[in-house]
């Protein structure tokens, strides 16, 4: 399973990290941003597997909702939808 609670170089999850990092942690310091509520769901093509298809992340900055995708797929840089 490649979700998992470390964050390694080159994994979804350090993918993650670094968006985290970079977008939502960015704005909350920044004193001129709202950051609204953000959403983590996990998308699955078959219910009855548990390793998930991708992750799908929705968070608000100053009013403005934006959703990002992770595939589950080594080095794959996420998708804004």
């Amino acid at each position: 399973m490649r979700w998992k609670l470390g964050a390694e170089k080159g994994t979804d999850v350090f993918d993650l990290k670094v968006f985290y990092e970079h977008e939502i942690k960015r704005a909350l310091n920044d004193p001129t941003k709202t950051v609204g509520p953000t959403t983590v769901s996990f998308i699955r093509s078959n219910p009855n597997v548990l390793r998930p298809d991708a992750l799908e992340v929705t968070y608000t900055i100053n009013g403005r909702k934006t959703t990002r995708m992770f595939d589950n797929e080594p080095n794959t840089p996420p998708v804004k939808k």
